[in-house]
This record gives structure tokens, C-alpha cells and sequence, in this order.
């Protein structure tokens, strides 16, 4: 998709590299940082022998979505960051027996910087009015949405 978008903005003047495009990528991943997904995603690789992949025959579908060559790995160009760290939002999801960050923003770091983020409803409101787990009548959904503002720098 990064690629179809730097080809149609493309004009005689000058070319788009890859890097030039801005990408944010959020949502609900339902997945922790010590994940497959989050290692995937952040560091822009995935070696086939990761335990996530164990058990599973993906190979052949890996294989077709890379053209072919994947070279015992799965990789990506974007060159993301997430924008999210657990000493700021130490969970995204918040239910009786499980509270944890799962949902995320990354973003291109090469050519955005993130500014801030606005952290969770702080432990001391749930303590204070006994939440012990959500949705609840004052808290819709079992996750909390992730903001956060970025400035761009190229």
C-alpha cells in the first residue's frame, strides 16, 4: 500500500522515495510486547522460526504474500516506532483478569516524532470507585483509547 501511494505522487520534479511517505498505524492488535506481532511490527522482521509460527503450517501462505523469497524471515520497510510504552500506558485493556497493552499507534520514525501520549485513567480511579474490570456503567469498553499528537519532521 506504501508503495502504490509513492508511485501516484510521483511527479516530474521530483520522485518519492519510500521513506517519504507518513504512515500511522493503529489499532487493537490483542497482542503484548513480547509478541511476534509487536517484534514484527518495531523491528521490521520475524524470523520463521519464532514460537508464534511453531506449529502452524504458514510457510506456503508466507511464501506467496513475499513473491516467493522470504529467507527464513518475514520483514517489512516501513521503519516503525510505537508510540506507546508501558511506563506511560501500562495497559490499553482493562477487565477483571486481564489488564495489559494490547492496542497500539506505530509510526514512521524516519519522518515523524512523537510528541506525546495521553496516558490511562490512573489505578487510583478504579481503586476509588471499586472498578474492578470493564465495560462498566462508567467505562464503555474494556479498551481505552491510545492518543497521542506527532509532529513531522521531513
Amino acid at each position: 500500500m506504501v508503495e502504490n501511494v509513492r508511485r501516484s505522487f510521483n511527479c516530474h520534479e521530483r520522485i518519492l522515495k519510500f521513506s517519504d511517505v507518513k504512515v500511522l498505524l493503529c489499532g487493537d492488535f490483542n497482542s503484548l510486547m513480547d509478541s511476534g506481532v509487536f517484534q514484527f511490527l518495531s523491528t521490521g522482521q520475524l524470523p520463521l522460526s519464532h514460537p508464534e509460527f511453531q506449529g502452524f503450517n504458514y510457510i506456503n501462505a508466507i511464501m506467496n504474500m513475499m513473491g516467493g523469497e522470504c529467507c527464513g524471515k518475514i520483514t517489512h520497510p516501513l521503519n516503525l516506532s510505537s508510540a506507546c510504552s508501558p511506563q506511560i500506558m501500562p495497559y490499553t485493556n482493562y477487565t477483571y483478569g486481564f489488564k495489559a497493552m494490547i492496542d497500539y499507534i506505530f509510526y514512521s520514525s524516519s519522518n515523524l516524532m512523537c510528541l506525546g501520549v495521553y496516558g490511562p485513567i490512573p489505578q487510583e480511579w478504579f481503586d476509588m470507585f471499586s472498578v474492578v474490570g470493564c465495560p462498566h456503567p462508567f467505562v464503555p469498553s474494556d479498551h481505552f483509547p491510545v492518543i497521542a499528537a506527532f509532529q513531522l519532521t521531513a
